[in-house]
């Protein structure tokens, strides 16, 4: 048997009593927390809240360390970016950035970032692809002009009309049509976004729109198969006459694949202006939509997984409610 010096002896019997009142401690610690009643606890919680209340009311200032969720999301631009110093806001849709001069809402931010991923939320190839391309996003705030953003600084406008006496120029063309445009940077505007009744667009969702831009840009990349359905159902619509007003008039679907697309996925989410087609046929609600152009919905269908954007707050409104004699199936 090993013999231990009077010194160790000591110092082993000092370190075990430490031990032992520090087991004791926590014992006792342990079981005054495991007899405190529920009710006692909720007391000290409120003891506490109250506590904090008061505070906040002498000093004026937030107590908690996050007391604001938007603040404290939204925050300045990664130099990584390397973008225009314009941009003073960013927040992460998951690899694509959101981007924002100082006069936009960090509110319009987040909602722009909660769209982006609930419509790429079924396609991560779709994502990557973008991401992949350096695919950014922007808010156009409500004061702030189209041609402020700094990529749209040199974009033209299209060639007048025959019954336009005089042609506006560059900014002025745009100032008034648009407020919001897809390619990279896909945007879209504070008051549409936010909406702000009585304001241009209002009742449709313009960045659900050009969002769809961006992917069907993404689907060119990822499932050339794909796009050439969707040009194929574009021709077969046209040759079929639908998207055509009673009055002849043609509606935008039918300027080329692109907004036929993009104005299919404003339908599919609820999101679009209801429409009467020749034939007294509504298009408003996806079902109608489903009826009307089965083929551009089941593509769509490809891509998303939901018919509800939970931010998009023109979804089902029918804020320019249309009314047609006859519906299918009607």
């Amino acid at each position: 048997m090993k013999r231990w010096n009077p010194a160790t002896r000591g110092l082993l019997a000092c370190t075990a009593a430490v031990v032992m009142a520090g087991t004791v401690t926590d014992t006792l610690l342990a079981q005054e927390r495991r007899q405190r009643t529920e009710a006692e606890a909720r007391a000290a919680a409120e003891r506490n809240r109250a506590e904090r209340a008061r505070q906040e009311a002498a000093t004026g200032q937030p107590v908690a360390v996050i007391h604001d969720y938007v603040a404290a999301t939204v925050g300045p631009v990664p130099e990584s970016l390397g973008v225009d110093p314009f941009y003073q806001k960013y927040v992460d849709a998951g690899g694509i950035p959101v981007l924002a001069s100082t006069k936009v809402p960090d509110i319009a931010l987040l909602v722009v970032r909660d769209i982006i991923n609930t419509m790429l939320v079924a396609r991560s190839d779709l994502r990557a692809s973008m991401i992949e391309r350096n695919w950014r996003t922007g808010v156009i705030a409500e004061v702030e002009m189209t041609m402020d953003i700094p990529e749209y600084g040199d974009m033209k406008r299209p060639g007048a009309p025959d019954d336009e006496p005089i042609m506006q120029a560059d900014r002025d063309y745009h100032a008034n049509r648009s407020r919001g445009l897809g390619g990279n940077p896909t945007t879209g505007a504070e008051e549409n976004i936010l909406g702000y009744p009585g304001t241009r667009y209002w009742g449709e969702h313009i960045f659900v729109h050009e969002f769809a831009h961006a992917i069907h840009r993404a689907i060119r990349d990822v499932d050339p198969g794909m796009n050439q359905e969707i040009s194929d159902a574009y021709d077969a619509a046209m040759a079929a006459d639908k998207y055509r007003h009673p009055d002849g008039r043609r509606h935008y679907a039918t300027t080329n694949a692109n907004e036929y697309w993009a104005e299919g996925v404003q339908w599919w989410f609820f999101s679009n202006y209801g429409e009467c087609f020749a034939g007294d046929v509504k298009v408003e609600s996806p079902e109608e939509f489903g009826a009307y152009d089965p083929v551009l919905f089941e593509l769509i269908g490809r891509v998303f997984n939901t018919h509800h954007i939970p931010m998009d707050i023109y979804h089902g409104k029918r804020i320019r409610p249309v009314e047609c004699p006859a519906t299918p199936g009607g």
